[in-house]
Order: structure tokens, then C-alpha cells, then sequence
């Protein structure tokens, strides 16, 4: 075969993949595997031959995200991207928050901030078309506490909410680190990340790419909590670790594509859905109620 022939014949085939993903997005019937939170470092290391994304990753919480009572201010962030530099030296974060001493401090934690307000605070974020967005929500609805029976139900609305403006995007939802002060918080965390896997679950069932990590495994309260609440260097060391093994995980699945290309400016004035028709700034989510922290 002529090398100009071979030459077309592979641009066309890129173009189809890029097409049979394109369209398979556009439906809620997508079969995706149903991820199984482990260790997939090794593996991912030994593996992994296809080439490697781009990251662009948006850090989206409350103080714990924007690295509060951390040493250096990053929090999590600093170490994350330092373990995620190994593969992927491109990777860099967004946000319309600038916290801690690190170079690339973007970030969107908004600390006191609860799920709802969260919410408010992400479109101008979302507009960038981040391919991967850090979730780490609901510790101020629970410290307050803020009508905690419903906190999992606000979660799942922002992650409907975000993969309205970002359907190409990969969500990871972290169950949260413990929470000893109140007191009482402690048992309420418990519950909250107990909600957690099949909301997640019934999203991925629905074609999504959503995941969730666990920042409660493997975490030693006496050495990883400050005040009670957030995290000591240590802990934000351990979120970061369990940062890491989720994105591997979603780029062991196939779920993380190349950023999107982005020129615009500002907020959006329409929400639009994955097949292109404009969205309801209150859209309805899976049980059938309004969202009311979509506004």
C-alpha cells in the first residue's frame, strides 16, 4: 500500500473512533465497566501502552480542598501533582481560587462552603471543560449540621449538575475523611459515605463517568486530623495518595479523553446538555425532583 494511502486510511480511522465516542456519549444506555476501588498502580505502570492524556483537573470542595490548615497552604494538591508529574508532566489544575505556595494553586475549595453552595461556585470552572474534576463535598453540612438526611441526595445533584456542562468529563467523588468535631459528626460521616456507593453506582449503570474513592480507608485519625476536622500534612499526604489511585483508575478504564478545546470567556448565558440542546438551570435529576442547588 502506498505510504500517502496508509497515511489516509489511519486519519480516517482516527476520525471514526473520535465519531463512535462522540455519539456513544450521547446516550444514557453507554456500557461502561463498573469499577472496583484497588490498587491499580502497579498494573497501570506495566501496562499502560496507548498514549497518555492530558490532565486537566479541577479540585471542587470546601477548605479541605483549598488545603486549610495545610503547612504550605496546597493541601492535597501539591503531592498529587507531583505523583501524577510521573506520567503525565501536562497535567495542570483550574479554578478561579488561588491557595498555598505551589506555582499551579488553582483550585475551586471554598471554605465554610456546603453542597449547595459548592454548586453555586462551579460553573465558571465547568466552562473550562476540565477532563477530570475532584469532588470532596459535605463536611460543612454535617459539622453544622445541615439537613444531613438529604446531604448524599444535594451530592448527587452537583454531580448531575456537573456532568450537564462537562458530559465528557470524568467525576470522582470522594467518601470523606472522618470528622471528629462535634462529636456526633463522626457516626453522621459514616452514614453520609455509606450513601455514597450506590449513588455513584447508579450514575455509572446510566452511562456516566463517575467514580468514588474512600479518604476514610486506611485513615489514622490521631496522626491525620488537626482540629477535628481538617486534615494534618499528613492526612492531606494520604488524600493525595487516594487522589492518585482513583485517577489511575479512570485512565485504566478508558474514561479520560483529551481536554477539550476552550475560547470562551465568561460564564456561559446557556447550560447545554451533551446532545447539544439547551438545559433547564433547574434541571430534573434521577429521582424525579428539581434540583434547587442548580441555580
Amino acid at each position: 500500500m502506498p505510504h500517502q494511502v496508509r497515511i489516509l486510511a489511519a486519519s480516517s480511522l482516527a476520525v471514526i473512533t473520535v465519531l463512535f465516542f462522540y455519539f456513544a456519549t450521547l446516550t444514557t444506555s453507554v456500557a461502561i465497566p463498573k469499577p472496583e476501588f484497588h490498587s491499580f498502580s502497579a498494573s497501570f505502570r506495566s501496562s499502560r501502552v496507548t498514549p497518555l492524556p492530558n490532565l486537566r483537573i479541577l479540585p471542587l470542595g470546601d477548605s479541605i480542598t483549598f488545603g486549610y490548615l495545610s503547612t504550605t497552604g496546597n493541601g492535597y494538591r501539591a503531592h498529587l501533582l507531583d505523583l501524577l508529574n510521573f506520567k503525565f508532566p501536562s497535567t495542570k489544575y483550574i479554578g478561579t481560587q488561588n491557595s498555598g505556595n505551589m506555582i499551579n494553586n488553582e483550585n475551586e475549595g471554598h471554605p465554610g462552603y456546603m453542597i449547595h453552595d459548592i454548586a453555586k461556585k462551579a460553573l465558571p470552572s465547568l466552562a473550562q471543560q476540565p477532563n477530570i474534576i475532584l469532588v470532596m463535598a459535605g463536611t460543612n453540612d454535617i459539622a453544622r449540621p445541615y439537613m444531613v438526611e438529604d446531604a448524599p441526595w444535594r451530592l448527587g445533584a452537583l454531580i448531575d449538575f456537573i456532568l450537564l456542562n462537562c458530559p465528557f468529563s470524568t467525576v470522582i467523588v470522594a467518601q470523606l475523611a472522618p470528622v471528629t468535631e462535634p462529636p456526633e459528626a463522626e457516626e453522621m460521616v459514616k452514614i453520609f459515605n455509606s450513601k455514597i456507593p450506590e449513588m455513584v453506582a447508579v450514575r455509572q449503570r446510566a452511562g456516566k463517568k463517575v467514580l468514588s474513592v474512600d479518604m476514610s480507608q486506611n485513615f489514622v485519625k490521631a496522626e491525620y486530623l488537626n482540629d477535628g476536622v481538617h486534615p494534618t500534612d499528613s492526612g492531606y499526604k494520604h488524600i493525595a495518595e487516594t487522589w492518585h489511585e482513583g485517577i489511575l483508575q479512570a485512565i485504566q478504564f478508558g474514561w479520560v479523553w483529551e481536554p477539550i478545546s476552550v475560547s470562551r470567556k465568561g460564564i456561559p448565558a446557556k447550560l447545554m446538555g451533551p446532545d447539544g440542546t439547551e438545559v433547564p438551570l433547574r434541571p430534573i435529576v434521577e429521582d424525579g425532583r428539581v434540583c434547587e442547588i442548580c441555580v
